[in-house]
This record gives C-alpha cells, structure tokens and sequence, in this order.
C-alpha cells in the first residue's frame, strides 16, 4: 500500500496524473522513452468471493517496452480466508504469463480459520525486479490459496509496473588533489577549480 501511495502521489504531483478505479496509467517519462510507468487499480472495491477456488488472475497489464531494460512490479490484495481451519494464501506475478520468482509466489501469509477476529483477514503486497527484452510483454498477478482449492474474500487489488531502459553513464575521475576543502575565501568556476576571492 506503501508503495502504492508513493507512486500515486508521485504522478499526481509530477504529471498531474490521478489513478481513477480500474485505470490503466501510461506515463512516459523523459523525451527518450527510458523511463514509463503503467499502473491497474481495483475496478470495485466491493470485493468478490470465492468457493472452492486455486489461484486467480486479479490485474493484467501489457505493454510495450521501447528497448531492453528491467521492470519493476509492485503488487497487492487483501484476503480474507472463508474457511473453518487455517490456511495459507499466496500473490504470484507473472511475465508474459510465466511464474518468473525462484520460489513462485512473491509473498504468502497464513490465515486463521473464519471468524478468528482480526487473524483470518490479511494483505499481500511485494516489489521485484525482472529484466525485459524490447516488444510487447504482459504482467499479471494471481492469488490465492499457496496450494489447492480454498474459499475466500478479495479486494483493493492493485498492480503498478515502471518499466527502466538499460543504459550505461560514464564517471570523470577528479584527482585527489582537487579535493581539498574550500575556505570562506575560495569558491570553484564552472570547470570545478578552486579560486580564491
């Protein structure tokens, strides 16, 4: 949610940009296309239920990448376990509909039966980095129980993607000499050479 609140207010104060529900946001940044940020929100915030259900896909975002580079996927959905025992629940994204993390899923929680005040309720919410090739690519997110069928609430689900060119910078090397502190006396000129007043 963290996360969430921060890019939003990023783009609002930035671009004048506000995320509506449902809302797919492309907002490239810089004249060289290196920089973009796609974002879904929650199309209803009532929620929906679930019965006997595996994972679910619940956002998809496809877009397109102006070259190589890395995207990074915040993610979140809150989940409330409709089961009698305890059960765990998981949030898994997806690249061009493949679970690209080592261990599938990006974040779990275990929740306590229903009706557990407070303990069978929880969000999911995680941030990873992937690297991209240049073309079309689609993120999604499912979620669901970490491992076979489960009834369940969910809601306020939410998917942001900043897609990041690869790029490289160069670094001018100033020689130690030059790193003396200045006085009350001495300022630099526009080459970084101290002069004195």
């Amino acid at each position: 949610m963290r996360l969430k609140l921060i890019i939003l207010l990023f783009l609002t104060s930035t671009f004048g940009v506000a995320l509506a529900q449902n809302s797919v946001v492309v907002v490239p940044l810089g004249s060289d296309e290196t920089t973009r940020v796609f974002a879904q929100g929650d199309a209803d915030f009532s929620g929906q239920n679930e019965t006997n259900a595996g994972q679910i896909e619940v956002n998809s975002i496809t877009f397109d990448a102006p070259r190589n580079g890395f995207v990074v996927i915040a993610g979140q959905v809150f989940i409330n376990n409709n089961n009698a025992g305890s059960k765990t629940y998981s949030i898994r994204p997806k690249l061009d509909g493949v679970l690209f993390l080592a261990s599938a899923f990006a974040t779990d929680i275990e929740l306590a039966g229903t009706g557990t005040q407070n303990t069978d309720l929880g969000t999911l919410s995680y941030t990873v980095t992937t690297a991209i090739s240049a073309g079309q690519h689609t993120v999604s997110q499912t979620a669901g129980p970490n491992s076979g069928t489960a009834s369940f609430f969910h809601n306020a689900e939410s998917l942001s993607v900043i897609f990041i060119s690869t790029g490289s910078t160069s670094i001018t090397s100033v020689a130690a000499s030059r790193l003396t502190p200045l006085t009350n006396s001495e300022s630099l000129d526009s080459e970084g050479n101290q002069i004195s007043q």
